[in-house]
């Protein structure tokens, strides 16, 4: 095999003379060529680059469950799982070993998915794992996911609220609400995005941009929820918790 940066016979994936790849990396899990700038396998989701999570920098993130971090974001998303899900409730559940195999072991073909399916897949995987409890797998798993949902143009107010709540679960709680803040530009009224946007204030400490949120989604209640949007039948749950959290805020 000639190396195509300076012609020299070489074997393996690097050229012993001037070092240029001769072939692509392949995935560690089952042996797939890596696409260019790839962060996981198309075929089976194993990551390719190790990336070190935001929440491990920081020490006090390596316990965000232990903590409580989570417990906030979590009655937003916990609901998500009761209406979204077509399983049993007491289906197995993948252990973190498995990526993104189903429990059948069948590795889904990424490739056939479009970007907003693929985005969506790694979100359930990671809402599941932190629903459970399971941070480790969660926290492993969000750089994919955000990966993905940048692959995502454009992006609906459903995805926004999506990686809103991503980056709320990884601790980062001014992305979480600059995300939703960036999306409420284009649809003012959309009461997730506000209730996303009222919780990241509120883990901020800004109580007075909190209650301006809530405000808004208390206002906009009835309209929005007129407009009979899919995305708020699916989140009907953490809906609801917004709400009361509106309705407290305002003294019921």
């Amino acid at each position: 095999m000639k190396c195509p940066q300076c012609g020299s016979d070489a074997a393996g994936r690097f050229c012993a003379e001037c070092g240029a790849a001769i072939r692509p990396p392949e995935c560690p899990s089952c042996g797939e060529a890596a696409q260019a700038g790839a962060s996981f396998c198309i075929l089976c989701g194993t990551p390719l680059r190790r990336r070190r999570p935001k929440a491990a920098a920081a020490g006090g993130r390596r316990v965000l469950w232990a903590s409580g971090v989570f417990a906030g974001v979590l009655i937003i998303g916990a609901g998500y799982w009761a209406l979204a899900r077509d399983e049993p409730e007491e289906a197995p559940r993948p252990g973190p070993a498995s990526g993104l195999m189903p429990a059948a072991g069948t590795p889904p073909d990424l490739s056939s998915m479009t970007p907003r399916e693929a985005a969506d897949r790694l979100y359930d995987r990671i809402m599941r794992a932190a629903s459970a409890g399971d941070t480790a797998e969660a926290l492993a798993f969000l750089p994919m996911a955000f990966d993905a949902y940048g692959l995502v143009v454009p992006l609906d107010e459903d995805g926004h609220y999506h990686v809103s709540l991503l980056h709320a679960l990884d601790g980062d709680h001014q992305m979480a609400r600059d995300v939703a803040e960036r999306a409420l530009a284009d649809a003012p009224s959309h009461l997730l995005l506000l209730g996303a946007a009222a919780r990241a204030a509120s883990e901020l400490g800004d109580g007075d941009g909190a209650n301006a949120y809530y405000a808004r989604f208390m206002e906009a209640w009835e309209s929005e929820r007129a407009r009979g949007l899919e995305e708020y039948s699916m989140h009907a749950i953490p809906l609801a918790e917004m709400r009361e959290a509106a309705e407290a805020r305002a003294g019921g």
